[in-house]
């Protein structure tokens, strides 16, 4: 007598409790690789918009955005130092890259282009049509720019007047994590870093300052949609007694740090 097709509710038991493992092992991984797979597309998209600026700027013949690139009139140079004045640039910089980048010769004359700000009519002679069609990041943001280089002239509000240089108000850093440039307790005192979630005071490492000689500086806010990356830089004094709060986090997918530490945010 032949055996009739199908499966014994034993069988059934196993398959089923073999895919319910399974599932207990994948599903809470997803996130991970999801936001991993969002990292990467933001590091190699802002790998993109770097070759297109720098394309920008060698039709122009500028070696930056603040050599004559705009009418020196309008350049839209910070306004003064620390978090809120950066996070305020950095919104009007990124509305001008974000139309350059699209329109190129034809930035200014878009209705989205702040006022005031005005293409070098030497340098649009040389510009082309578009650059870039750039969308938002992986997180549903825009980009965020903020022009360099950071050089020592008098009067800027990252210029030291006692070391004679311009300090980059972007820092490469994790909380509670090492590294590299990351300080110790025998070489800078204790920083308060100030939470964004919560406001609370937490100890963390401090990694090397932002080259201050980029000619752009590119980043996505990430995972948690806030900025990161810049801190106060108002103090001029010896490094051993340095007290500022800083921004915690660290996980803004930049163009002025490797992949390895960021990345582990998103882990």
């Amino acid at each position: 007598m032949k055996r009739a097709f199908g499966f014994t509710l034993v069988e059934l038991l196993v398959v089923i409790a073999i895919i319910s493992i399974l599932a207990g092992i994948v599903i809470p991984n997803v996130p991970k690789y999801i936001n991993k797979a969002r990292a990467t597309r933001a590091y190699a998209e802002i790998k993109g918009i770097d070759l297109a600026l720098t394309k920008m700027l060698t039709d122009a013949g500028r070696s930056d955005f603040k050599s004559g690139f705009f009418n020196d009139a309008t350049w839209p140079a910070p306004v003064g130092a620390g978090q809120a004045a950066v996070r305020e640039q950095a919104e009007l910089y990124s509305t001008v890259f974000y139309i350059l980048l699209r329109k190129g010769k034809y930035a200014d004359a878009d209705t989205g282009w702040p006022g005031g700000i005005q293409i070098n009519e030497e340098v649009r002679r040389k510009l082309g049509d578009t650059y870039m069609e750039l969308g938002n990041d992986p997180w549903g943001n825009l980009y965020q720019f903020y022009a360099g280089p950071f050089s020592p002239i008098a009067g800027d509000p990252y210029y030291i007047s006692n070391t004679g240089r311009v300090l980059s108000p972007f820092r490469i850093y994790q909380v509670t994590s090492t590294v590299p440039g990351g300080i110790t307790e025998d070489t800078l005192t204790v920083q308060d870093v100030i939470d964004p979630d919560d406001d609370a005071a937490t100890p963390m490492d401090l990694g090397y300052p932002a080259p201050r000689k980029a000619t752009q500086f590119v980043w996505s806010t990430g995972k948690n949609k806030q900025s990161n990356q810049e801190f106060n830089q108002g103090y001029a004094g010896p490094a051993g007694d340095v007290e500022l709060d800083f921004i915690g986090g660290g996980d803004d997918i930049n163009n002025w740090d490797n992949e390895t530490s960021w990345l582990t945010f998103y882990n």
